[in-house]
């Protein structure tokens, strides 16, 4: 599960996760590893973006959670709010996935 040293999640927004997860098609081992294949990773900058902007959790606590710095938090933030701004540039089905675990997030932090 995703924990980071002080670091944890309410119980609605673990659930909240595991459903943004199950729509990448990976696991949660994959998400929070450390592999470097571009799907993985996208799928994990994905995770960490909607934790920051659904969650508000600060970006030392997401940074926390999968063990990165910051600036990765916001890297993520910044690609993720790329292929949403600009559907079109990108495959419909990555942006698809996308909006679906913006509204996974979305239930969760209600």
């Amino acid at each position: 599960m995703i924990k980071g040293k002080g670091i944890s999640l309410s119980p609605k927004q673990i659930e909240g996760v595991k459903e943004m997860v199950d729509l990448t098609g990976y696991t949660l081992d994959e998400i929070c590893g450390k592999s470097r294949v571009r799907r993985v990773a996208f799928a994990r900058h994905a995770v960490m973006a909607f934790l920051r902007t659904e969650f508000k959790l600060s970006l030392k606590k997401v940074g926390g959670l999968f063990n990165v710095n910051h600036s990765l938090v916001l890297y993520s933030i910044e690609k993720v709010n790329d292929y949403l701004d600009n559907p079109d540039d990108y495959a419909p089905r990555l942006v698809k996935t996308l909006k679906e675990m913006r509204k996974a997030a979305r239930r969760a932090n209600r």
